[in-house]
């Protein structure tokens, strides 16, 4: 099994989990501190999450990948003969081969957020001045959607079936 990555940073003595394709890149901009792992986190009384709804994640994940291999035709981890042939062959790779760009936030972050917050840049807005003083983080990662179908839908609800309900009961 491929190690986990650090998706937490201790910001102002807080921890804020860093999930790819969930304002990670604004995120961690802002914070400006190396990551931590979710044993490290789980350490700070404070820890903190905007959750991204699970589907649009992996919509974003599809286009983020297809825009780098439209620049980038030779990328190890997604090859273009998935991004390029259209959203099923990327279904059918995504749900086959490991990747944090796609993996579920609660496995990536460990489950051990104890606080969720719906991500969309109004509850960013909204909820970052309750954690953090100064300004907010910029909003960098604005990677338009490709068309999509519901091929293999209900696979992809059950591999988000954690985040799905994480994100249900967000605040």
């Amino acid at each position: 099994m491929p190690r986990k990555p650090r998706c937490w940073v201790e910001y102002q003595g807080k921890a804020l989990a860093l999930a790819p394709k969930c304002g990670s890149t604004s995120f961690s901009a802002r914070a400006g501190n190396p990551r931590i792992t979710n044993d490290e986190a789980v350490n700070l009384e404070t820890r903190v999450m905007f959750i991204r709804e699970p589907i649009d994640r992996f919509v974003s994940a599809y286009s983020f990948f297809y825009a780098l291999n439209s620049d980038d035709p030779f990328r190890d981890n997604v090859p273009r003969s998935v991004t390029h042939h259209g959203y099923e062959y990327f279904v059918d790779h995504a749900l086959a081969t490991p990747n944090p760009h796609w993996a579920p936030q609660m496995d990536l972050t460990g489950g051990i957020a104890n606080r969720l917050h719906k991500f969309d840049c109004e509850s960013i807005r909204k909820w970052w001045p309750t954690y953090w003083a100064g300004r907010l983080p910029d909003w960098i990662n604005a990677c338009s959607h490709l068309p999509v179908s519901d091929y293999r839908a209900d696979d992809i609800r059950r591999y988000y079936a954690e985040d799905i309900a994480a994100y249900e009961r967000a605040i």
